[in-house]
């Protein structure tokens, strides 16, 4: 990821978090949903957990929120801010506005 002049990743990074994590917050509090409630999946009740939690997401929230998701994981990894199809770093700008974006610009218009 490129850094922004001035500001250390670090910085950069627990901004990035930090309004990740608010927008995964947001979309499960729409859902009517607790972070707890999407993790604990029982086996044995197919009622509870991520089989419930998926039903009463619609499909763009379940979108947007496996995008943040994967974005978190992408900060944990290490890997935050290089596109997931040519390895360049994505461009601060659109990180500011697709925080959960995976793909530069050319490789998202070349998927789509």
């Amino acid at each position: 990821m490129s850094k922004t002049i001035g500001t250390p990743r670090i910085t950069v990074l627990a901004a990035r978090r930090a309004q990740l994590e608010a927008e995964r917050d947001h979309l499960l509090d729409q859902a009517g949903v607790s972070l707890d409630e999407l993790v604990d999946v029982d086996p044995e009740d197919p009622t509870r957990g991520r089989d419930a939690v998926s039903a009463s997401l619609s499909a763009l929230t379940r979108t947007t929120l496996a995008e943040v998701t994967a974005a978190l994981a992408r900060i944990d990894a290490d890997t935050y801010g290089r596109c997931e199809g040519c390895g360049t770093s994505i461009p601060d700008e659109r990180l500011e506005i697709m925080p959960a974006a995976a793909l530069c610009v050319a490789c998202q218009q070349r998927s789509e």
